[in-house]
């Protein structure tokens, strides 16, 4: 590897990740720092007592320099939050300029805590969190600051797609809430609006600006009050973050119509009128995972956001919503399961967790593997998804985007 990088014509700095336990005897050090120009980059691993120290004396010594950070985890997701790593390894009040990271093969580039959060997909690993491709990011900078920060992918055109309403889906009278995707593998999707079109002639409604949900999907509600068949018509602007104009504007539309909704029995038959019957927050976000419906509750496991720092799992009554128990264990990313009077799930630290359903007290937790293993034959898993496209793909049947459960 080194011997490789050697051969570049430009300087090459390596940084250590999750995936390296033997970087510092191959590589080289997890902790370094060099200038470029008037500026001062700054890159390591982990923050701990001995990092943070090494950090301090570094930009004290560099005060003059405007600060980059080079690091396998971003900045943090969580402003509230004192783990964000970005407050655990003393760097806010340094104030840096960018926090480049790769740990979540995303492509993203947003202030955090007055810190522009760079976050880059894999090279080798495409279509992952976002569906973003593989590729690389080129970031320019100049007396100002990072003036450019485009992602090269394998490529994926400037695209947006309505996900809800679907193509030929039944919808009731009143509020609709639209929901939409843009994604793009040079720029980002700055912002995005839809309008309602009645099929028979009459006049289209109102242009309606979008609400963002994360770095790439848009949702709106508006009012639909004629039956009939109607187009949702939408306009996605794509550009960079702080950008006078977009660079493009991709439109899309999907057809529906205003009714009365009904579901389909397997043999394709109108079954019953379907209805919101409940619901309920559960805080946090809702990744990965799927209710399990058992005894009368709903089991969902959340991880922290910038709404709620609870993480864990959420016990619900079935027929009503109402929250019975939380057990706080972490973030949960997959589903939960239960047997008897037991619910299992596993925390991002990769711990099996053990709860008592009745209450969600914890019977006991387990890390690493104290049992047997049996080979798969799989490297990789792939959870649940409800979509007509995959970049647009959610879990389901929760709502990632209110991080709701609904019935």
């Amino acid at each position: 590897f080194n011997a490789l990088a050697a051969t570049h014509e430009m300087p090459f700095y390596a940084i250590a990740g999750n995936h390296d336990p033997e970087f510092t005897t191959y590589v080289g050090p997890d902790m370094f720092s060099f200038d470029a120009g008037e500026y001062h980059f700054v890159a390591f691993y982990r923050a701990g007592d001995e990092v943070n120290a090494w950090l301090a004396r570094d930009i004290a010594a560099n005060a003059d320099k405007k600060l980059i950070v080079l690091n396998h985890w971003c900045a943090g997701t969580n402003p509230r939050s004192p783990y964000s790593p970005i407050k655990k390894s003393g760097l806010l009040p340094a104030k840096p300029l960018a926090w480049l990271s790769g740990n979540d093969h995303i492509n993203y580039a947003y202030p955090f805590l007055g810190t522009l959060d760079i976050r880059t997909s894999s090279f080798n690993q495409g279509r992952r969190r976002d569906a973003t491709p593989k590729g690389y990011r080129i970031i320019t900078l100049d007396e100002k600051g990072v003036r450019d920060t485009t992602y090269y992918p394998t490529g994926i055109p400037a695209t947006a797609g309505v996900s809800w309403p679907a193509d030929g889906a039944v919808v009731s009278p009143g509020k609709l809430s639209v929901r939409a995707c843009g994604i793009s593998s040079g720029s980002f999707a700055l912002g995005a609006r839809c309008r309602i079109v009645p099929a028979g002639g009459e006049p289209p409604g109102e242009w309606v600006n979008m609400t963002a949900s994360g770095a790439f999907r848009f949702h709106a509600d508006v009012e639909v009050a004629e039956s009939g068949p109607h187009r949702v018509a939408l306009a996605v602007d794509f550009g960079l973050p702080g950008a006078e104009r977009p660079v493009r504007t991709v439109t899309s539309r999907a057809e529906f119509s205003v009714g009365r909704p009904a579901a389909l029995t397997p043999d394709g038959k109108p079954a019953f009128p379907l209805r919101l019957a409940w619901s309920s927050p559960v805080g946090g976000m809702v990744y990965g995972c799927r209710p399990t419906v058992i005894d009368g509750k709903v089991l969902i496991g959340s991880r922290r956001d910038d709404r709620s720092d609870f993480a864990g799992v959420t016990a619900l009554e079935l027929a009503g919503g109402k929250r019975l128990w939380r057990a706080p264990v972490g973030d949960v990313k997959y589903d939960v399961l239960a047997h008897g009077q037991t619910a299992y799930f596993i925390s991002s630290r990769n711990k099996l967790h053990a709860v008592d359903l009745a209450g969600g007290k914890e019977k006991g937790s387990v890390s690493g593997l104290s049992g047997w293993t049996c080979y798969l034959g799989r490297s990789e898993t792939a959870l649940g998804m409800v979509s007509r496209q995959s970049w647009a793909a959610v879990g389901a049947p929760t709502d990632v985007h209110s991080a709701r459960v609904k019935a």
